[in-house]
């Protein structure tokens, strides 16, 4: 012991306090004090050095966690590593020892960090170059002699202790007006304070200069304000911003939009301050304020965080955090339930900040207070469904343990927890969530014990559990189906709208289930009738829905009218068939359009629909034996005495039109009269369904039955004369009828009759035409939207038909009328062009006096909508985004008027300023520069009419644009390819990456379909144009044949290819082997038409360029070959060389090649070409 006593003393404390003094410690000798106060001052420096290491860390981390400077001040910084520096250069040159001054080295390279991310974050980067310099230089004359004199020094010590107000006084004041500390770090500023106060000591212990003794105390007392403001100031509000953001709160409660416009803009301005959430929080948690003022502060904290992006500052965060949590046990449930959706929109943004949500949510459920317990569980259900994804993906054992309470509080004393239990445990179904089905059986088990339950929520939740476990599992409810078909019957008649509307949900999930045909079909007896009695109108329902007055002549309510979306063209290859219209027209959906109400009680998902859509589905899995259990029934329904119910019959009828099309047959002879007749109902109801289940069955009025062959034309006129005319004439009596609804399914009704016709309306365009120029200035807004495509669909039904002088003078008037009537900047125009599109098509050269003005107007929205765009852009704080249906719609409209104008376009493609090719490259651009008219490159100025496009990238973020700009240069190819050849080299540098096999998210299948098409017509009428372009554009058309693209972007693709080959077969011929089987199988069963014919005659050029590359794949050549049917003498008699070519080439061997290929092939090949 004696032995380490002195090595401490000789080797340790000698060299820190003398030999005299480590002496006196050693021996413990008390009377010594003065060596003790000299260890300790000692030690403390020696601390101070080793803590001031990472003195300023935690605050540079607060720095990097907030994504910002705010609350810091330069100046305090600056300002303090300047007095830092003199400290460091003062001591040095007194030879003062290090740990005298050794912290000072390192917190001012800590400064350093913070000064370079404050400006850094604020986008001060010309002011990084200049403050460094400076700081450089004032350090490097502080230590050298012949700059600053020792005496000079000294006094610029005394300075100090003035530098140090300065240093501490701005940060001070910026925390007093904030009454916030913003992003300073608490351990920061601990540290400083208790380092100074250290400092303070040891220079009086030490006996060290006074100017040093002075600049510490100075230092010290400011730090203990900068300390004592983290307890003034933690986390509370300012008394004046709190009252504004309330006054603001109780403004947006007030029903004037106007003034509720203007709150949200104020509140937007103020969501950038970094204590914004926690004033929210405060607010809407921790006040006595009125409900609906705390509600809006709560779903503003909800917006915030959402819009937001970034997460918000550690200790805001954590602020919010706490508050939510208090708020679950507000006794108000709207409160409860608000804060429910923070936590969850916390969760679902930032779920790495906030992983231990769920246990405690979990725990909160147990705690014995009810209303914590319910808010709790609501909150828990929020997060399930709004996360469920990331619940299946993260923690697993926090994800078993969920399962396992959800399960358990299935059978919750509360019916509001068993609620939220279900239907939390029910978003985890579709996805199979293992944790929830290795206790399946359990689930199911408790959801058959609790269908006794007699809560309305719970048995809802139930329903819902049935439904998505038979979707998924249907094999689990099996063994139980009767008393579960027994269960949803029952519940289905519920009183209750939404329990019936899950459990009709059950009927539609049986249905679909195909291979569980078996098992639903002995219910159809018990299920069929309350489907039918469900899809009769409630009482409510009619009271809500009104429309028994003739109300032609009222206007529209605003939310009556919905938002119509332009659809960008989809160009096919010819062989395909009218764009895409999105989902499904010929599903049971279709009852929207002809049973729309003007309320949303009949635009929203409902029990009466769910009961048409599960007979629909019903009808196309049993098909006609449907029919003995529903046709009673229906008959029962159509000879009521109550309108309700014959209107419900009249429904299902239409609902079973398409699954039991065959077996309604022998019906439809007396079934369509009697609907015809029914027009005539009083009950505009009655009528506006009859129009819609007229609609469905317009096929069989037209072309009668399909199973009949031999028809003689005499039949045929007679089926017209007694079908087809009376439907048509009645319905253009529904178009002018007096009731808007009538008038909507009465205008659809006639846009389908009008599909199915084609030319056979020709002979009634007068009528049809007086009829719906009659209805222009008589529809109502809404309407409206429907007589335009009714138009649009005649014209596209008769072509050519309709140029006729006498025909155009009846609606072309009205037309014009509406164009004059509506501003550029009116969603109006939408379907008014999309109408003029067709006609301009049909029209031809009968468009031509009407040109010139529809091609200028159109030419001036694209160009006012890229400057709108390019204004955005540089502003988008303060410009509203510009709608993008403008200039697409004005796009199809000038391809329409190419389309019908054919080669007479030309002169228009010059006109105006910037013309519609200067448009068009920015159009197509996924990023885009101007195009510089005099140098002929992208980067320049493009003047635009209002303004100029500089020489910087702009990127417009909506596909559609360039979808409808590449259909637009491909009808430009066809009809005006003179005008586009000086720009091939342009037009081919955007539409290449537009050509993708692997969608990227801002490329769709439609726009790499339409710029194939596209590049396709431009490859038919270039010859050497493309030459430089063939390489990059072979490697990306093949990708897509060797892709799972979708089948008409394969065509477009093979086509393109095909076309390139006329002039480029040297080039692409040596990639022949790399895609000749892809392309023959993606061409060889569509339509023949003259774009599948060019495709083959260039593919042909490119086998005569290599013959050795269709070796390998000479029998799905001569597959596609043998599938042509309408072939041209040129083509066949190209097939001709090509498959002689071969033969001869095989000699021998083409007998025994030959028959190892299908029959159908060896048959053609020697009946059309004797080989």
């Amino acid at each position: 012991m004696a032995a380490l006593i002195e090595l401490a003393r000789d080797k340790v404390l000698s060299p820190l306090i003398g030999a005299e003094c480590a002496g006196a410690v050693a021996a413990i000798d008390l009377a010594r004090d003065d060596c003790f106060k000299l260890l300790l001052s000692k030690g403390l420096s020696l601390g101070i050095v080793v803590g001031s290491s990472i003195l300023k860390v935690p605050q540079i981390i607060n720095i990097l966690a907030a994504g910002s400077a705010e609350g810091l001040s330069f100046l305090s910084v600056f300002v303090e590593t300047v007095s830092i520096a003199i400290t460091v250069a003062f001591n040095y040159r007194l030879h003062n020892p290090f740990s005298a001054y050794g912290e000072n080295v390192f917190v001012s390279v800590q400064n350093l960090a913070i000064m370079f991310l404050i400006l850094v974050y604020r986008g001060r980067y010309g002011a990084l170059v200049s403050r460094g310099i400076a700081i450089g230089l004032f350090g490097a004359a502080l230590f050298s002699e012949r700059v600053v004199s020792m005496g000079m020094l000294e006094t610029l010590q005394w300075g100090t202790i003035f530098l140090v107000v300065p240093s501490k006084v701005p940060q001070i004041m910026a925390n007093h007006r904030a009454r916030s500390t913003g992003t300073l770090s608490f351990i920061t500023v601990f540290l400083q304070f208790a380092g100074t106060l250290a400092r303070v000591f040891t220079t009086l212990q030490e006996g060290l200069h006074s100017a040093l003794l002075f600049s510490f105390v100075a230092a010290a007392v400011l730090n203990g304000v900068l300390l004592l403001q983290f307890a003034l100031y933690p986390g509370l509000p300012n008394h004046d911003d709190l009252a504004r953001l309330v006054h603001l709160f109780v403004q947006s409660t007030q029903g004037n939009s106007t003034v509720q416009q203007q709150v949200m803009q104020q509140l937007r301005s103020l969501s950038t301050v970094p204590d914004f959430p926690n004033y929210l929080a405060y607010i809407f948690a921790l006040t006595t304020q009125p409900v609906p003022v705390r509600t809006v502060a709560g779903l503003t904290l909800k917006n915030s965080i959402r819009e937001a992006g970034a997460a918000p500052h550690p200790q805001a965060l954590d602020f919010v955090k706490a508050a939510c949590l208090q708020a679950l046990a507000d006794q108000e449930p709207i409160i409860r339930s608000t804060s429910g959706t923070v936590i969850t929109t916390i969760h679902k943004m930032h779920p790495n900040l906030w992983p231990e949500v769920v246990p405690k949510l979990l725990e909160f459920t147990e705690a014995g207070n009810g209303q914590l317990t319910e808010g709790s569980m609501d909150a828990l259900r929020k997060i399930c469904e709004d996360s469920c994804n990331e619940l299946d993906e993260g923690d697993p054992n926090v994800f078993a343990y969920l399962i396992q309470k959800l399960l358990q509080h299935m059978r919750h004393e509360n019916p509001k927890v068993r609620t939220a239990a279900i239907e939390s445990l029910n978003q985890f179904i579709l996805m199979r969530a293992e944790p929830l089905f290795v206790h399946l059986n359990t689930f199911i088990a408790t959801i058959y014990q609790l269908t006794s339950d007699t809560t309305k929520s719970v048995r809802r939740a139930i329903c819902q559990s049935l439904v998505l476990v038979f979707e998924v599992a249907p094999e689990a409810i099996i063994p139980e189906l009767n008393n579960v078909v027994n269960f949803m019957l029952f519940c289905t008649q519920d009183d209750e709208e939404t329990v019936a509307l899950e459990a009709s949900e059950f009927w539609l999930a049986f249905a679909e289930q195909e291979s569980y045909r078996d098992h639903l079909e002995p219910y159809l007896p018990q299920i069929v009738p309350i489907l039918i009695k469900g899809m009769i109108y409630s009482e409510e329902e009619i009271m809500m829905l009104g429309g028994d007055e003739d109300d032609a002549d009222r206007p529209d309510n605003a939310q009556d009218v919905k938002p119509h979306h332009h659809r960008s063209r989809n160009h096919g290859s010819g062989h395909a068939s009218r764009p895409e219209a999105g989902d499904g027209n010929d599903d049971f959906d279709d009852e929207d359009d002809g049973d729309d109400g003007d309320d949303d009680v009949d635009n929203e998902w409902n029990v009466r629909k769910c009961s048409a859509a599960s007979i629909d589905v019903m009808a196309t899995v049993f098909r006609d034996s449907l029919l003995p259990v529903l046709l009673p029934l229906l008959k029962d329904q159509l000879s009521s005495a109550e309108w309700s119910h014959r209107e419900a019959g009249i429904l299902a009828l239409g609902a079973i039109a398409e699954g039991c099309s065959v077996g309604m047959i022998p019906h439809l002879p007396s079934l369509v009269p009697m609907l015809l007749a029914t027009l005539k109902d009083k009950k505009p109801l009655v009528r506006s369904i009859t129009c819609w289940t007229l609609g469905r069955y317009a096929s069989w009025v037209v072309h009668g039955d399909p199973r009949t062959h031999n028809i003689t034309e005499e039949q045929r006129r007679q089926h017209l004369t007694m079908y087809f005319e009376p439907m048509l004439q009645s319905l253009l009596t529904m178009v002018l009828d007096n009731n808007k609804r009538v008038q909507e399914t009465g205008c659809s009704a006639l846009a389908i009759l009008e599909e199915f016709a084609g030319e056979l309306l020709v002979p009634y365009l007068g009528p049809i035409l007086q009829t719906l120029a009659t209805a222009f200035p008589r529809y109502q807004h809404k309407n409206l939207l429907i007589l335009y495509d009714c138009l649009g669909t005649l014209a596209d039904a008769v072509g050519p038909s309709l140029n006729n002088p006498q025909l155009i003078e009846l609606f072309m008037p009205c037309l014009t009328t509406k164009w004059g009537q509506l501003p550029d900047d009116d969603s109006g125009l939408f379907p008014l062009f999309e109408c003029l599109s067709s006609i301009a098509i049909a029209l031809g050269p009968g468009f031509a006096p009407y040109a010139q003005v529809v091609w200028a107007r159109s030419l001036h929205m694209i160009n006012n909508g890229l400057v709108q765009y390019e204004n955005y852009t540089r502003n988008p704080e303060h410009v509203v985004e510009p709608e993008k249906d403008f200039i697409v719609v004005s796009q199809d409209l000038l391809s329409g008027v190419t389309q019908g104008l054919g080669a007479a376009v030309q002169p228009l493609l010059a006109s105006g300023s910037p013309t519609i090719l200067d448009l068009l490259s920015v159009c197509l651009k996924v990023r885009f520069a101007a195009w510089d008219r005099r140098t002929g490159l992208l980067g320049g100025e493009l003047t635009l009419d209002g303004g100029v496009c500089p020489r910087a990238w702009i990127q417009h973020p909506y596909p559609e644009v360039r979808q409808s700009a590449c259909a637009l240069l491909g009808d430009f190819a066809i009809n005006a390819f003179d005008h586009i050849k000086p720009r091939i080299n342009e037009y081919m540098q955007n539409l290449i990456p537009l050509i993708q096999s692997v969608m990227q998210e801002e490329l769709s299948t439609a726009i790499s379909n339409n710029a194939a098409w596209a590049t396709g017509e431009i490859a038919l009428k270039a010859t050497t144009e493309l030459q430089v372009w063939v390489q990059p554009l072979l490697e990306r058309l093949v990708a897509i044949l060797m892709s799972r693209s979708k089948p008409t972007l394969k065509e477009n693709a093979a086509i393109t290819i095909g076309r390139l080959g006329i002039s480029y077969a040297a080039l692409i011929a040596p990639a022949l082997d790399s895609f000749a089987q892809e392309w023959c199988q993606a061409l060889a069963r569509i339509r023949d038409n003259l774009e599948k014919e060019s495709a083959f005659q260039g593919f042909c050029q490119i086998i005569l360029a290599n013959p050795n590359g269709l070796v390998n794949h000479f029998v799905y050549f001569c597959d596609a070959v043998v599938q042509w049917s309408r072939i041209s003498p040129e083509l066949n008699e190209t097939f001709r060389q090509v498959l002689t070519m071969y033969a001869n080439g095989m000699g021998s061997q083409w007998g025994p090649t030959l028959e190892t290929y299908p029959v159908h092939i060896r048959q053609r090949l020697k009946e059309r070409y004797n080989l």
